[in-house]
């Protein structure tokens, strides 16, 4: 990475808002900047002249931004790049994982609509540094937004509550599950996502402190749901790191007979950050749900990888769930290839559990599965 950007190429669709950031890189005194429309472009691009920052959307036409960014890690020298998507955090997480793993320089990965402030902050901080880290200009963002001091506050405080995503079943369109996501609600603040503390948990060692107030919460809510006739799946993630606790099952087991539940309505799932040790190429092969969800519709390989998942899935009497549903295109596919449940925006964003007894039950009455196909090919 050069000590001063000079030249940026903007690979983005959408001609409105690439205008947008090349007004604002503008306005921090980039001399050039260039504008790639698509992948193939935008890959050329790289090729031909000198890029000192490339900014990517990852909705692309015709190569999706993932695949986009796998090609560009295999460049001798590949420009630090800015991640872009109007995808959910945890997706946008997710991405940012993957591409750091195959060695890009990512100084950030942020959410669409952009705001221009943001980016210009982020060049300003780079180029008047004395040759930064992207990881600490990233960790520096984060601070500025979520001090340790907070973090350490809402362990003590108990301010990290579950957010419930619904799992939707494929036979009649009900809500069947949940899945447990992990949100700091500070009093007197908006919920704040876990992409700002999840990381530096892991690397602090919390991570199993802040997973064990989720699950509590989390679980006894799944009892609260049973009791009110209304049982369901639950999902809950689980790092990698607590897998060596001896204390891990006997204490899950406690969780669950404490609230009745059936042990078989709870599954653990090991979260993304399982890969960050692996390999770029290792990565490109595994099969993170939420990635191929998103990138099945326009990537062959991803649809095949998704195909495999649940077919095998089907062959060990297992069920299948389509995370990541953010478009009736995606849930269509994903439907005729045979998942068995499906999450995602497409259904409904996170909420709190105070919110979901009341959504679920006005979901069940009035949507069927064919509501949902039907309107699913008409979007």
């Amino acid at each position: 990475m050069t000590n001063k950007i000079d030249s940026v190429l903007v690979v983005e669709d959408d001609a409105a808002h690439a205008r947008l950031i090349e007004i604002a890189l503008r306005d921090c005194g980039i001399g050039a900047v260039w504008r790639a429309a698509d992948a193939v472009r935008g890959m050329r691009m790289v090729q031909d002249r000198v890029v000192d920052l490339l900014v990517c959307d990852l909705n692309l036409p015709g190569q999706d931004g993932i695949s986009f960014l796998l090609e560009l890690s295999q460049l001798p020298s590949p420009p630090p790049v800015v991640i872009l998507s109007g995808a959910d955090q945890a997706l946008i997480s997710t991405v940012e994982k993957l591409a750091r793993a195959t060695g890009l320089v990512i100084l950030a990965a942020l959410r669409k609509p952009l705001d221009m402030e943001v980016l210009q902050a982020l060049l300003l901080s780079v180029n008047t540094a004395s040759r930064p880290g992207a990881d600490q200009v990233v960790l520096d963002q984060q601070a500025r937004l979520v001090s340790d001091a907070l973090l350490d506050d809402g362990l003590q405080q108990g301010w990290f509550v579950p957010y419930i995503e619904p799992k939707i079943d494929r036979v009649d369109g009900r809500v069947v599950g949940f899945e447990l996501l992990a949100r700091l609600c500070p009093p007197g603040l908006d919920a704040i996502s876990p992409a700002w503390f999840i990381q530096r948990f892991e690397d602090s060692g919390q991570i199993e402190q802040m997973t064990w107030q989720i699950a509590e919460q989390g679980l006894g809510f799944a009892g609260d749901c049973q009791r009110a006739d209304l049982p369901m799946t639950v999902a809950l993630n689980l790092s990698p790191r607590m897998l060596g606790c001896r204390q891990l099952v006997g204490r899950l087991e406690e969780l669950v007979r404490k609230q009745e539940l059936d042990v078989r309505t709870v599954t653990l799932e090991i979260t993304e950050s399982a890969a960050i040790g692996a390999g770029g190429i290792e990565l490109e092969n595994l099969a993170i749900d939420r990635l191929f969800s998103a990138a099945a519709p326009t990537d062959p390989r991803a649809r095949a990888v998704a195909a495999s998942c649940i077919e095998l899935a089907a062959r060990m009497d297992m069920k299948s769930c389509a995370e990541g549903v953010e478009s009736g295109e995606v849930f269509r596919l994903l439907y005729d290839l045979g998942a068995s449940t499906f999450q995602g925006y497409m259904f409904r964003a996170p909420m709190p559990c105070g919110d979901f007894l009341d959504w679920a039950g006005d979901w069940n009455r009035r949507v069927s599965i064919r509501d949902l196909y039907l309107d699913a090919t008409t979007s």
